[in-house]
C-alpha cells in the first residue's frame, strides 16, 4: 500500500513538470546568408550559383527555372522564423531573386 502511493505521488511530480523538459531549438532547411546574396550576379550559370548557395530545398521538375530555399527554425512547438529565397533562371542563366523574410517572432528567444 506504501509503495502504491509514493508511485502515484512520484508520477503526478513527474506529470507536473512535463511541460518543464528542454526543448531544442530545430533549424531546418537551406541557410541563406547576405554574404552568399552578395556574390549572386544576373547572367550566372546554374553550375555557379549552385556553387555558391548549395543545393535548393525544392527544385520542381514541372518548373526547372526556379529554384526554391526554404528555412525555418522551430523551438518545441513554436515557429521563430521562416526565410524562402527563390531563384529564377532562364535557359540556364540567373535572371532575379527575391528574399520574402519572415522576421522572428520571439528573438530572445532564438539563441
Amino acid at each position: 500500500m506504501n509503495k502504491s502511493i509514493i508511485a502515484i505521488l512520484v508520477s503526478l511530480v513527474l506529470i507536473s513538470c512535463g511541460d518543464r523538459f528542454y526543448r531544442v531549438v530545430v533549424p531546418q532547411g537551406n541557410l541563406v546568408t547576405d554574404e552568399m546574396i552578395q556574390q549572386l550576379e544576373v547572367g550566372m550559370t546554374e553550375a555557379q550559383v549552385n556553387f555558391i548557395m548549395g543545393t535548393p530545398l525544392i527544385r520542381d521538375p514541372l518548373e526547372r527555372d526556379r529554384w526554391e530555399y526554404y528555412r525555418q527554425i522551430i523551438h518545441g512547438e513554436k515557429l521563430l522564423g521562416k526565410t524562402s529565397f527563390t531563384l529564377k533562371f532562364e535557359s540556364g542563366r540567373l535572371m532575379s531573386w527575391t528574399n520574402n523574410l519572415e522576421e522572428s517572432k520571439n528573438k530572445d528567444q532564438s539563441n
